[in-house]
């Protein structure tokens, strides 16, 4: 994987996370506040102004996947067809992500399938 020249500030509870786009992993949504997960599987806790909307459109990678999940799509490698249960690249594998119903529409427009 080519290393991502295009950085972000995201605005934590605590100062700015600076990180490139290929070391977000994803966004989860949890105890009313967006967390980010970076690839070295550390955790940190955004503003509470955050919302769903504004992350996915920081990047076209960051695809909402549910209401409580936005994933980086470059760790996507699988979506099964009956459960919808998605499998990420390692060694993100042991990591369950299901993408929902009605976000899966949205999905398969984005990556054209």
């Amino acid at each position: 994987m080519e290393v991502s020249k295009i950085t972000y500030a995201f605005q934590t509870i605590t100062g700015y996370l600076i990180v490139p786009q290929n070391e977000v992993l994803l966004f989860r949504f949890n105890e009313g506040y967006w967390q980010i997960m970076l690839t070295n599987r550390s955790l940190h806790t955004l503003r509470l102004h955050v919302t769903a909307k504004r992350l996915s459109e920081v990047s076209s990678s960051y695809i909402q996947m549910g209401q409580e999940c936005i994933l980086n799509v470059e760790y996507l490698v699988f979506i099964e067809h009956k459960s919808l249960q998605c499998l990420l690249r390692p060694p993100f594998e042991d990591i369950k992500l299901f993408v929902s119903r009605r976000f899966y529409v949205h999905l398969r427009e984005i990556l054209d399938i």
